[in-house]
């Protein structure tokens, strides 16, 4: 909050990215939770591409299981489908996308493991943006404001010579977004008797892009 002056801006799409265990999906969680007590005849819609989606976790952080639509699309194609249907719903505040490197399209799943497919995901999210912005559209003619929220997360980066990390979804995505969050943790551990413990999580973010507000860039 007080690194967006105020927090995420709403009716807008935003992006957490970072490595496997950093806390992504906690940290969207509790901006879920913190929707649903905005806005409490609002629904929120978790489109689970990942099939991970824990009840009991997220009831813990604070949110209502009673205004959660959890969907778990059999592919990318579905699951683009099902985010454009739902921004047009008045009752949705909120769609979380977990996560852009799991949409996979129908292309990439009917097709032997051993075939080439060049560049589907990047087209199949290409897709996805082109629909939401003209959902954004469409929908403030009818005075409905929806939030997009999205987790990313590094692969590595094929065909470089020097390797590194690349984050999925092609060119186009960045042009959507107005928000992209970078998430760090680092573990503190304790060493009693010679054994380590985990005691807690230090975590670290900062903006790579931001069209609202802000005072501090990490």
């Amino acid at each position: 909050d007080l690194a967006m002056a105020g927090g995420f801006v709403e009716g807008c799409a935003h992006q957490i990215f970072g490595y496997e265990g950093c806390g992504k999906t906690t940290f969207w969680l509790l901006m879920a939770a913190a929707l649903q007590r905005k806005h409490p005849e609002g629904v929120i819609v978790w489109v689970d591409v990942e099939k991970k989606f824990d009840r009991d976790w997220f009831e813990k952080l604070g949110g209502d299981l009673d205004r959660i639509m959890v969907i778990k699309p059999p592919n990318g194609e579905a699951a683009v489908d099902l985010m454009a249907a739902a921004a047009q719903s008045l009752e949705v505040v909120g769609i979380f996308l977990d996560s852009i490197p799991s949409l996979a399209p129908m292309q990439d799943l009917d097709k032997s493991a051993e075939d080439a497919v060049v560049a589907t995901r990047a087209r199949l999210i290409g897709r996805w943006c082109s629909k939401m912005q003209q959902a954004w559209i469409d929908e403030a003619k009818r005075g409905h404001k929806y939030t997009l929220f999205a987790i990313n997360q590094y692969r590595q980066k094929i065909g470089s010579q020097h390797g590194g990390n690349i984050l999925p979804g092609g060119m186009f995505l960045p042009y959507l977004l107005d928000s992209s969050m970078k998430l760090l943790k680092t573990e503190v551990l304790s060493a009693d008797s010679g054994q380590q413990r985990h005691l807690l999580n230090k975590h670290t973010f900062s903006f790579t892009k931001t069209k609202g507000a802000f005072s501090v860039k990490q």
